[in-house]
């Protein structure tokens, strides 16, 4: 008589996400490249918006009342008005310094929308570091959510120009386990 098949256990194996790539190869300062796509006004509004929300979506909750000096929030106000943003990008950028404004107060959940809304728009403008740098920041904001892939922009790689770029995962390292065949 052979050998029957043996019945192969069950492996529980422990399944873990890396933790967010903080700067995209080559960048000196994060987010340079988006002044380097958008240089001006708009530029810096959107540099300064995607580093205040990663840094938002670094802090811990208990620590975020604190995360920004005092009279920023009139800062960002007097800057979001003082540039001219187009129709589409206005709305998520507001609502982005709106929320940054009182950051012990903000929603993860629009945070990471708004970034989606901004990245889908930097896209359509031909600004793919933009692009990927909000997605990135969205998906930070609200690792946890169904929707942060989708603001991710579905992650792994982005076409830039002639070449792929790779995204990592921009959100906290999570393990869990799961049980392989």
């Amino acid at each position: 008589m052979g050998r029957g098949k043996e019945r192969r256990r069950a492996v529980a194996r422990r399944w873990c996400v890396p933790p967010a790539m903080e700067r995209n190869p080559g960048e000196r300062l994060d987010g340079e490249r988006i002044l380097e796509e958008s240089p001006g006004d708009i530029g810096l509004l959107l540099w300064r918006t995607v580093r205040d929300v990663g840094l938002w979506a670094m802090t811990p909750e208990e620590a975020r009342a604190a995360l920004f000096a005092e009279g920023m929030a009139g800062a960002r106000v007097r800057l979001v008005t003082a540039v001219e943003l187009p129709g589409k990008l206005a709305a998520p950028v507001d609502t982005l310094q709106g929320q940054l404004g009182e950051p012990e107060r903000a929603d993860p959940d629009i945070v990471m929308l708004c970034c989606g809304e901004v990245a889908a728009w930097a896209r359509g403008a031909g600004l793919p570091q933009t692009a990927v740098a909000f997605a990135q920041a969205g998906a930070a904001a609200a690792p946890l959510s169904g929707d942060a892939g989708r603001a991710y922009l579905g992650g792994g790689w982005f076409r830039v120009g002639g070449s792929m770029l790779a995204i990592a995962p921009a959100y906290p390292l999570e393990c869990a386990t799961a049980t392989a065949p």
